[in-house]
C-alpha cells in the first residue's frame, strides 16, 4: 500500500477513516503504559484522517482489548489490521506498546459477512456551542427510508440479502434526538461527544450497546476537518454536520473493513503506463467506488466480496490461461462478476491480484452517463491484496495519456499487459451486461507450503489428548491438518482441533501439527510436548520455596503435587509461579475473587498486601478432567 499522500482534485472533501474499535473514544492515546516485557494480544487497528483539502494529518495504530484502546508505538504492518496479534513491549517507562504487532494466526476470510439485518441507530446531537440543523425526518430518509437512502444502496449492492433496519428490524430505522449534552464540538472532541451520547441514551433507556452500527450525526464544526469519519473495522460513525448519503455509506463501508478505492498513477521511462514498478497510489481516486471519490456509487466487486456482499459463487479466480464469460456486477444472479487473476512468480506466495469488473447502468446509484459511460463499455481492472487484508484497492488506467481516470477501463479490442508476472488479458465486445474476457497468464503452480501453525494448546484428560491451535495461512488455502503422536501421523483433521482418544496417549509424548494446502504441499511441523499420565495416585504436598506457612489440601488426585517452583517480593508485591505436572488448567483464588487463570500446568501470580493487611491467603485448584487438587499459600508482611 502507497503511503504517499496524492490526492486528484476532483477527490470527494473530508472522508476520514478512523479504524477505532471502541465506541465513543477519541483517541487511544490516553491508555496507560504497560510493564516492561508484558506481552499484550488483542486486535490490532488503525487510525488515519485526512483534511477536508485531502493531506493526511494523523496515522497512528492501538491494540484493542476488550473496550481499551492501548496506543502501538511506530509503525505497524498494514497487513494485519484487523486481526488478532500480538504485541510485546520493549520499554515501560514509555507510553503505550513499543513493539511490533505479530500475527496470532487467526485468519481473516471476511472480516464482517454482512447479510440480513444490520441494526443502525442513527443519533442527532446538539452541543452547547453549535446547534444541529438536521430533523429527525431528513435523518430518517437519508439513512433509512428514501429511494436513494443509504440502506437502498447496500440493498442494491448486496442483491437484496442486506438490510439496514431498526433494533426490532424495523425499516423505517431507528433515529433520535436532538440529544443534547454538556460537552463542547470545540477542538472536534468527538469521541468525548459520543461518550455523553451514549451516557445520555443509556440514562434515557436506549440500549445503544444493541445495535451493530451507531451513526452520530454530529453538529457542523470548522474545527473537525472532515465530512465524515468511521471506524475501520467497528461500529461507530461521526458526520459533520451533514447526512449525505455517499459520505454514510463510505463510513459504513469502513465499519465493515473495507479500506480506500484508490488510483495508480504509473510511469516508465518518464512516460505514463498503465502498471510499472514506479507508481502511485493516489488516495480515493477510483471515480467508479463508493470508497473512492465516487459519491453514492455501489462498490466494486472487490469490495463488495470483502465484507461479505458478493458470494464465492459469484467469483473465479484462474489457475492459468482461459476466456471468461463476466457478467455486470449490477445485474442480480446473472452469473459470476469478479475476475480475480493471481500474480505469482516461481517460489513465492501470491501477494497481489488483479480483479476485473464490468458495471451496468441501474437507477438510482449507478447511473453511469457520459463522462462516466466508459465503465459499462469495458472492463475495469483493478489491483487489489488477498481479500483478507484491509488495505486500499487501486484502479489501473489502462488509458493513462489522459489525465482523468474516467477512461480508465479497458475498453474492447485492446488488450493490458502485466508484463512482470506474464499476464495479457483483453476483452471482446460488450453485450447486455456481459463480456468474453480473454486471460493469458502462467499454469499457477502451487510451490509455497502453508505457514507453520502459530501455537497449540493441549487440554489434558484421564482418557484423552485434546489439542487446540490458530490456523496456519496460505496464499491459497490450507486444506487440512495432520496430527502425529511421537513423529507418526495418527489422524488428519479440517478444522482446528483434534482429540486422541487411543489408549497408547496415557503414555504422553511429542505431539505435532502441521497444515497442508490443496496442492499437498506440508507446512512446518508444530509441537507441543503432554505429560504422561502418573502410574499411582499421589496426595498434594507441599512446594519448596514455600513462602510463609504453605500448605495443602484436599484429596488424593492423579495431577501430580501443586507446588510453588519461584516467587519473589518486592515491599508489598509478590510474584509467585505455581506449577502441576500434569493439570489442564489452574486457578488461583484471594477468597472467592479469581485472581488468575491459566489452561496450562503452570500459572504466574501477582498480587500484594495492601497497606494495613498483615496477611493473604492465596488458594491454587488445579484441574483435569473430574480430578483435581488443591494447594493454599499465606502471604504475611514482615
Amino acid at each position: 500500500m502507497s503511503r504517499i499522500p496524492a490526492f486528484a482534485t476532483t477527490h470527494r472533501a473530508g472522508l476520514v477513516a478512523v479504524s477505532l474499535v471502541a465506541a465513543g473514544v477519541a483517541t487511544p492515546a490516553a491508555s496507560a503504559a504497560d510493564p516492561t516485557g508484558v506481552t499484550a494480544t488483542g486486535q490490532l487497528v488503525e487510525l488515519h484522517g485526512h483534511t477536508a483539502s485531502g493531506a493526511e494529518v494523523d496515522e497512528s495504530y492501538a491494540l484493542r482489548r476488550g473496550t481499551a484502546l492501548t496506543p502501538l508505538a511506530g509503525e505497524q504492518p498494514e497487513s494485519l489490521i484487523g486481526q488478532q496479534v500480538a504485541v510485546s513491549d520493549g520499554d515501560g517507562t514509555a507510553p503505550g506498546i513499543q513493539g511490533t504487532a505479530q500475527p496470532l494466526g487467526v485468519s481473516r476470510q471476511v472480516y464482517a459477512d454482512e447479510n440480513g439485518n444490520s441494526s443502525v441507530l442513527v443519533v442527532l446531537v446538539g452541543t452547547p456551542d453549535a446547534a444541529q440543523p438536521i430533523t429527525v425526518d431528513q435523518a430518517r430518509s437519508a439513512v433509512f427510508t428514501a429511494p436513494d437512502s443509504v440502506a437502498a444502496l447496500y440493498a442494491q449492492q448486496s442483491q437484496g440479502s442486506v438490510h439496514l433496519t431498526g433494533l426490532g428490524g424495523s425499516t423505517t430505522g431507528d433515529v433520535v434526538g436532538p440529544v443534547a449534552v454538556s460537552e463542547s464540538i470545540g477542538g472536534c472532541r468527538y469521541g468525548q461527544v459520543g461518550n455523553a451520547v451514549d451516557g445520555a441514551l443509556a440514562a434515557s433507556g436506549v440500549a445503544v450497546a444493541a445495535y451493530q452500527h451507531v451513526v452520530y450525526v454530529l453538529p457542523p464544526s470548522r474545527d473537525c476537518a472532515w465530512a465524515g469519519l468511521g471506524q475501520m473495522p467497528g461500529s461507530r460513525i461521526w458526520v459533520n454536520g451533514t447526512v449525505d448519503v455517499g459520505v454514510v455509506a463510505h463510513e459504513l463501508g469502513h465499519n465493515f473493513g473495507a479500506h480506500h478505492a484508490n488510483l495508480l498513477r504509473c510511469t516508465s521511462g518518464g512516460g505514463p503506463v498503465p502498471l510499472s514498478n514506479q507508481c502511485t497510489s493516489l488516495e480515493y481516486g477510483d471515480p467508479f467506488d463508493v470508497m473512492g471519490n465516487a459519491g453514492a456509487r455501489l462498490m466494486s466487486s472487490w469490495h463488495r466480496a470483502q465484507i461479505g456482499q458478493d458470494q464465492p459463487s459469484q467469483r473465479i479466480s484462474l489457475r492459468g490461461s482461459q476466456t471468461v464469460h463476466l457478467t455486470s456486477s449490477d445485474v442480480p444472479g446473472a452469473g459470476p462478476d469478479l475476475l480475480l487473476v493471481p500474480r505469482k512468480l516461481p517460489g513465492q506466495a501470491i501477494t497481489s491480484y488483479l480483479a476485473v469488473e464490468l458495471r451496468s447502468s441501474q437507477g438510482p446509484f449507478d447511473t453511469w452517463s457520459s463522462p462516466f459511460s466508459a465503465v459499462t463499455g469495458g472492463v475495469s481492472i483493478r489491483l487489489v491484496p488477498q481479500l483478507a487484508a484491509i488495505e486500499q484497492s487501486n484502479l489501473v488506467d489502462t488509458n493513462p495519456q489522459t489525465a482523468t481516470a474516467l477512461d480508465a477501463p479497458l475498453a474492447p479490442g485492446t488488450t493490458f499487459s502485466d508484463a512482470a508476472y506474464g499476464i495479457a488479458l483483453s476483452t471482446g465486445p460488450v453485450t447486455d451486461g456481459q463480456v468474453d474476457v480473454s486471460v493469458t497468464m502462467p499454469t499457477l503452480v502451487d510451490d509455497v507450503p502453508p505457514s507453520a501453525v502459530p501455537s497449540i494448546s493441549v487440554q489434558r484428560a484421564l482418557d484423552r489428548v485434546g489439542l487446540t491451535w490458530r490456523a496456519a495461512t496460505d496464499d491459497d488455502a490450507v486444506d487440512h491438518y495432520e496430527i502425529s503422536r511421537n513423529g507418526v501421523v495418527i489422524g488428519t483433521t479440517p478444522g482446528l482441533a483434534y482429540d486422541d482418544l487411543d489408549p497408547a496417549q496415557a503414555a504422553g509424548g511429542v505431539y505435532g501439527v502441521a497444515a497442508v494446502d490443496r496442492s499437498g504441499n506440508h507446512g512446518a511441523v508444530s509441537r507441543v510436548t503432554v505429560y504422561a499420565l502418573p502410574s499411582t495416585v499421589r496426595r498434594p504436598g507441599p512446594g519448596p520455596g514455600t513462602p510463609q506457612n504453605g500448605q495443602t489440601t484436599d484429596p488424593a488426585t492423579a495431577l501430580g503435587d501443586v507446588e510453588l517452583v519461584r516467587w519473589t517480593r518486592h515491599g508489598s508485591e509478590w510474584t509467585l509461579v505455581f506449577r502441576a505436572a500434569h493439570a489442564e488448567r489452574i486457578t488461583a483464588y484471594v477468597g472467592r475473587r479469581t485472581v488468575a487463570r491459566r489452561y496450562a500446568p503452570r500459572l504466574t501470580v501477582r498480587t500484594r498486601l495492601p497497606r494495613g493487611v498483615k496477611r493473604r491467603t492465596i488458594r491454587l485448584v488445579a484441574a483435569s478432567g473430574a480430578s483435581h487438587a488443591v494447594g493454599s499459600w499465606t502471604l504475611r508482611a514482615s
